[in-house]
C-alpha cells in the first residue's frame, strides 16, 4: 500500500496531461518573472517615476518636521501638534525614524499644552510598541510625565529602566526636544530621586 501511494506521487507516474499543465504553467511563470527582472523602458520609467515620488514625499516630510520643530521651539505647541500629527499621517509609508520623531513631537506638544492624559497615552504607544527598540529618551519623558500625574512606582519602574539604558539622563541632563513643562517635571523628579 506505502509503495503504491509512492507511485502514485512519483512524477513518472503523473499523468501526461498534468504534466503538460506544470509545464505550461512553469513557462507562464518564466515568461512573467522575465518581464519583471528584464528592464524594458516602461519598466525603468515606472521605477524612476517611485523613486521620484519617495524622494519628494521625503522631501515633504523633512520640511514639516522643521516646521512643527519651529513651532515647537517658538512655544507654539497647538501649531506644532497640528504639524507633527500632519508629518504623522503623511509619512507612515516614507520613513518609520521620521513617523516615531513626530509622534514624540505631538506627545511633547501635548504635554506642553496641558494635555497629560494625552500625552501619555502617546507616550506610553510609543514606548510599549518599541517599533525601533526601546528609546530611552522617550521612556524618560514617559516615566516624568506618568510621575507628575502621581503615577510614582510605574513611573520609577519606567525611569529605572530608561536610566540604565542610557545613563546620562540622570541629574542635569536636558533632553532635547523637550518642552519647558516637561522639563520642569524632570527636575522635580529628579530631585526626590
Amino acid at each position: 500500500m506505502a509503495r503504491a501511494m509512492a507511485m502514485a506521487m512519483c512524477p513518472a507516474t503523473v499523468p501526461a496531461m498534468s504534466a503538460a499543465r506544470s509545464s505550461s504553467r512553469r513557462r507562464l511563470l518564466i515568461a512573467m518573472n522575465s518581464a519583471v527582472l528584464v528592464p524594458t523602458k516602461s519598466n525603468s520609467c515606472k521605477a524612476a517615476q517611485t523613486d521620484e515620488a519617495f524622494e519628494a514625499a521625503l522631501k515633504r516630510a523633512e520640511q514639516t518636521l522643521n516646521e512643527a520643530d519651529t513651532f515647537f521651539a517658538s512655544g507654539e505647541y497647538e501649531s506644532a501638534y497640528e504639524k507633527y500629527t500632519e508629518l504623522v499621517r503623511s509619512s507612515e509609508n516614507v520613513s518609520i525614524v521620521l513617523n516615531e520623531r513626530a509622534r514624540f513631537g505631538r506627545a511633547c506638544a501635548l504635554y506642553e499644552q496641558g494635555r497629560d492624559r494625552q500625552a501619555v497615552i502617546l507616550l506610553e504607544d510609543l514606548v510599549l510598541r518599541r517599533q525601533l527598540g526601546l528609546d530611552a529618551e522617550k521612556a524618560a519623558a514617559l516615566a516624568v510625565a506618568l510621575y507628575a500625574m502621581k503615577r510614582d512606582e510605574e513611573a520609577e519602574d519606567i525611569y529605572a529602566t530608561a536610566t540604565a539604558i542610557m545613563p546620562k539622563l540622570t541629574k542635569g541632563y536636558v533632553p532635547p526636544r523637550w518642552g519647558p513643562r516637561l522639563l520642569a517635571a524632570k527636575d522635580r523628579f529628579d530631585r526626590l530621586l
